[in-house]
């Protein structure tokens, strides 16, 4: 991706962008760790929900500043005065703290010729969807735009995030960026498919020849039913197979009969086999701004024997089509919007298992909707729609005959 140091396209800032679980973290570790020891990595970040010491966006200037310094000592001789002159500068916004802590030590080291300014060097931002704060967000992307538009600075970055609507906007309304801006979607990658069930395979395999209870089990291993079944499951995206086969793969359980619960064929006697896709699931649900309305919908997707169509949600939940795309921009790593074939909308679901967490009560949680509640719900919000049709239609009619008499 990053060839041997150089410039992707010509690029200085690259958006590696997909799905949630479609593997953007794994990939960035990968890259970090084959180029790190070529010195092209020069500092990297990784944002994590989970974790209070790495979700949020004060950490990431300094952390990339510490960096650069291992990697060019001679940097701590512009970093060390602006410590010791103002020790509140880590409570400066992004914008400042990237000034001084990274662009200030960058120019002195091309300068002086400590750093080659042929020579490219790559910041990575993984994860930045995961910051606490979206507004944060936006303003590291436009620290990051600032510190490559506004001054010679021999560096680029590469930066990981789902393709939400916070980080959608901020890199398309920056002007600034065009012609050194990059876009790499892992949602648009055809070999996604393959490479998850070669990976399926190779894990099933792997199990056979190393699992402590591997002399129980029985061929053939793997049976071609479960490595379709994890596939399809999969959507195309890493996180739900590398779950499932984590799991299948633990020394906690037999491995035939890990294989059976991943299939929702017998109930687990350990932990849940999905408990991080499961927490990745709500965190994005629960952090949308319209979450009922949003269970709504894909409760609509998954159970309602009516179309997948705009027209047919907003007729069922008796919203408008702009009312649908409203509630799910928050979710966009989950879901799409495409036409299908035609002029009319249809919602497109990137993920298959999120019907399986949104099913069961133990998974989901304060999530759950059960199908006696949603076709309750939805026999209600018909009536009440049909009466109101009728009531349009009656009135209408009354006026025509009026108008005749």
């Amino acid at each position: 991706m990053l060839g041997e140091g150089e410039d992707y396209d010509g690029k200085r800032l690259i958006w590696l962008n997909g799905s949630a679980g479609a593997g953007k973290s794994a990939i960035m570790q990968s890259v970090i760790e084959r180029y790190t020891r070529n010195a092209v990595i020069l500092g990297s970040s990784s944002f994590s929900r989970a974790d209070t010491s790495r979700n949020y966006a004060e950490v990431l200037v300094p952390t990339l500043a510490y960096q650069l310094a291992r990697a060019f000592p001679a940097a701590i001789a512009v970093l060390e005065p602006v410590i010791h002159h103002d020790p509140l500068i880590f409570r400066a916004s992004l914008h400042t703290q990237a000034y001084e802590f990274l662009v200030r030590p960058i120019l002195y080291l091309a300068d002086t010729g400590i750093m080659d300014t042929t020579f490219r060097g790559v910041f990575v931002i993984d994860g930045l969807d995961e910051c606490s704060d979206p507004q944060k967000q936006r303003h590291i992307i436009q620290a990051v735009a600032s510190m490559l538009c506004d001054y010679p600075l021999p560096v680029s970055f590469l930066i990981t995030s789902r393709p939400e609507v916070t980080t959608t906007s901020a890199f398309q309304r920056d002007k600034r960026l065009h012609g050194i801006f990059s876009i790499i979607s892992l949602d648009a990658d055809v070999d996604a498919e393959s490479d998850i069930r070669q990976f399926i395979v190779d894990s099933f395999l792997d199990i056979l020849d190393s699992h402590p209870l591997r002399h129980h089990i029985t061929m053939p291993w793997p049976d071609p039913s479960s490595i379709n079944e994890l596939v399809r499951k999969s959507s195309g995206h890493f996180i739900y197979a590398a779950t499932a086969m984590k799991f299948i793969a633990s020394s906690d359980e037999h491995p035939a009969c890990a294989r059976e619960v991943v299939k929702g064929l017998q109930p687990s006697r350990t932990e849940s086999p999905f408990m991080q896709l499961d927490a990745l699931y709500s965190h994005i649900l629960t952090s949308a701004k319209f979450s009922s309305q949003v269970r709504g919908i894909l409760r609509h997707y998954h159970i309602s024997l009516f179309e997948r169509s705009v027209a047919a949600v907003c007729r069922i939940h008796n919203i408008c089509s702009e009312d649908v795309e409203l509630f799910l921009s928050d979710i966009q790593s989950l879901v799409s919007l495409s036409p299908n074939g035609t002029t009319e909308m249809y919602i497109t679901v990137k993920h298959a298992s999120p019907e399986d967490f949104l099913m069961y009560k133990k998974r989901s949680s304060t999530l759950y909707t059960s199908d006696e509640n949603y076709h309750a719900s939805w026999l209600v919000t018909s009536s009440c729609w049909m009466m109101v049709h009728k009531c349009q239609h009656h009135h209408s009619a009354s006026e025509k005959w009026m108008y005749i008499d």
